[in-house]
């Protein structure tokens, strides 16, 4: 999990330094790319793995108009 945070932590700290350097295009696909994609695929793959627990769905109630409601 430490390493996920590095990951994002280092790829903001990337866009940053592009933006300093007058590069804004850069910085915001580094952000993109970086950030999301690379920390999203990390946590996907620890998910995957076993090391993070899996939620269960949680079930969807509708309001149907016109249905009687019943009380759970």
């Amino acid at each position: 999990m430490a390493g996920c945070q590095g990951f994002g932590a280092f790829a903001l700290l990337m866009s940053l330094a592009w933006l300093v350097l007058g590069l804004p295009e850069l910085a915001l696909a580094e952000a993109l790319l970086g950030a999301l994609l690379t920390g999203g695929t990390l946590l996907w793959t620890l998910r995957g793995r076993g090391a993070l627990p899996r939620l269960e769905p949680v079930p969807l109630r509708r309001n149907i108009p016109g249905e009687a409601r019943t009380a759970r």
